[in-house]
Parts: C-alpha cells; sequence; structure tokens
C-alpha cells in the first residue's frame, strides 16, 4: 500500500521476488491481497509464474486464472484448463469465440481422456451445436470421434433418458422411474449440451475452479 500511496516505481526484478518470498512462507491470502490492491501489477508473466508455481501449491492457480479473467485472456485460461483436464470449465470461457477444428479436436482429446460417458457427451454435443461447419467437413482425427460418439449410448438408454427428462419438464414433484440408466452421472442425457449452454458464455466474475 506505501508503494501505491507514494506513487513509488518498483524494480522490475521486485515483484518476482515478492511472489517467491510469499509462495516459500505459503503466505497466500497476503499474495492475493497485493494482486487485489495492484501493488503487484497484474500481467501475462506474472500469471503464467503463477501457474508454473501452481503445480506444486494449487491455490496459485486460481491467482492465476483471476489475473488472466481481469486480463480478457480466455484464450490462455481456456488452455491452463485443459492442461489440467478440466474441460467443461474450459467451455464455460468460450464464450462467442471462434473456435477453429484444432481447438475443438483438443477439446474432444481431453473429453475422452476423462473416460467419462456423460463428459465425452457433453462436450461432443456442445461442440456440434455451437460449431457446426466443423463437424460438416470433419478432419481424420474428428471424424474418428464421431464414430465413437454413436457408440456412446444405445437407442433405450436416449429413449428413457427423453422420456425422463419430458416428465421433469411438466412436473416439480419427485419422478418414479421405471428403469435406472446407467450411467456415470444423474443428469439426463438428452439436455446435456442445453444446461451447458446455459453455463457456457461469459466467463462468471467470481469464476472459479471447479466451480
Amino acid at each position: 500500500m506505501v508503494v501505491k500511496q507514494n506513487n513509488a516505481t518498483v524494480v522490475n526484478y521486485l515483484p518476482d521476488f515478492i511472489v517467491e518470498v510469499l509462495v516459500e512462507t505459503e503466505q497466500y491470502n497476503r499474495l492475493k491481497q497485493l494482486l487485489q490492491y495492484r501493488v503487484i501489477e497484474d500481467s501475462r508473466f506474472l500469471a503464467i509464474k503463477l501457474i508454473e508455481l501452481g503445480e506444486a501449491h494449487p491455490p496459485l492457480l486460481q491467482l492465476a486464472i483471476d489475473i488472466l479473467a481481469r486480463r480478457g485472456n480466455f484464450d490462455h485460461i481456456i488452455e491452463v484448463l485443459l492442461s489440467k483436464g478440466k474441460v467443461i470449465e474450459a467451455m464455460r470461457c468460450i464464450n462467442n469465440q471462434n473456435i477453429d477444428k484444432t481447438s475443438a479436436l483438443k477439446f474432444l482429446e481431453v473429453a475422452w481422456a476423462s473416460n467419462n460417458r456423460q463428459i465425452k457427451y457433453t462436450v461432443f454435443t456442445f461442440m456440434k451445436e455451437k460449431y457446426p461447419k466443423i463437424f460438416d467437413n470433419p478432419t481424420l482425427q474428428i471424424e474418428k470421434y464421431v464414430k465413437e460418439f454413436k457408440t456412446l449410448f444405445d437407442n433405450e438408454e436416449i429413449e428413457e433418458a427423453e422420456h425422463r427428462f419430458r416428465l421433469a419438464k411438466i412436473s416439480t414433484s419427485p419422478i418414479p422411474i421405471v428403469r435406472s440408466i446407467e450411467l456415470e452421472s444423474s443428469i439426463p442425457i438428452p439436455t446435456m449440451s442445453s444446461l451447458v449452454q446455459d453455463q457456457v458464455g461469459s466467463l462468471p466474475k467470481n469464476f472459479r475452479i471447479g466451480s
């Protein structure tokens, strides 16, 4: 605060030194305060530094995300989240950005690496609905996921999920389920893309990883 109040010039290497000291002493709240009050100015370099340190100190990753969000560096946020396997959170940061085939492929690769059918369905459906041109003339790599997507759920599972969703829309009371669909998630399959579409969009002001 003294630095700010006196408009003092901070030597270039001083912010790095302060970050290192606070991390070594695990004073994450103090570091967060310095960033919030802009004693240490936001920068892409600082965000990258915090991401690196975040490997050993997870709380710093959120600080890095906050910096990138304030700077509007959503592309970088997406890269960071995908590198951590957080594909759903990454989709929430897409906003109205254009996604090319290479980027779409990265989302699909991370989704398939999760070995979770629901996540695979969610990511594939969202991408296909939001960026249909990518799938109109898919690359060989994307075509592979198109074929695998068709085998995720059988027709009977999808039909029952659709039936459950229709009942849920017209009733607020508990719905008796005739037969449970054995899925990794209880979210009805056909509605996942619409649910994600509601959540995806601009990054929430207080966005938190895993939120």
